[in-house]
């Protein structure tokens, strides 16, 4: 069978897997992940609150009522607690209970998302099968 009609039949990407024997190789539909609204809805109210924060620091060194380095160190504080966001998948409820695979693909698509400093690259959580378009 080639590979073009096995993609063909059976709708998806396809993934050659190997054995030690190098004789032995097969090919297969590779699983399709997406990652939950859950994890996205979680990881937005993550970002609002560390991101609302730096901006009322901000604002609070604007008007001045803080200090440079009062402001910029609560600031950056916040935001290198906001980049361990990853970890949120594996704090929900029924963290448990989700695949291994699951779970760790969603903490490394939250890694990935909150390395990019162009958010532009995210693509719809819900309606896409690719939750993150890299260029």
């Amino acid at each position: 069978m080639s590979i073009f009609r096995h993609k063909q039949e059976h709708g998806g990407a396809v993934t050659l897997l190997t054995s030690f024997a190098a004789d032995k190789a097969s090919w297969r539909g590779a699983e399709q992940r997406r990652v939950s609204s859950t994890t996205w809805r979680a990881f937005a109210i993550w970002t609002a609150v560390f991101w609302g924060a730096t901006g009322v620091f901000a604002t609070l060194f604007y008007v001045g009522v803080l200090d440079f380095p009062t402001s910029a160190k609560a600031s950056l504080y916040g935001i290198s607690i906001w980049l361990n966001g990853w970890i949120i998948p594996l704090l929900l409820p029924g963290a448990r209970t989700r695949k291994r695979r699951q779970l760790f693909h969603e903490c490394l698509v939250l890694w990935l998302v909150s390395l990019r400093d162009d958010k532009s690259a995210v693509g719809d959580p819900v309606g896409d099968p690719v939750a993150l378009r890299l260029p």
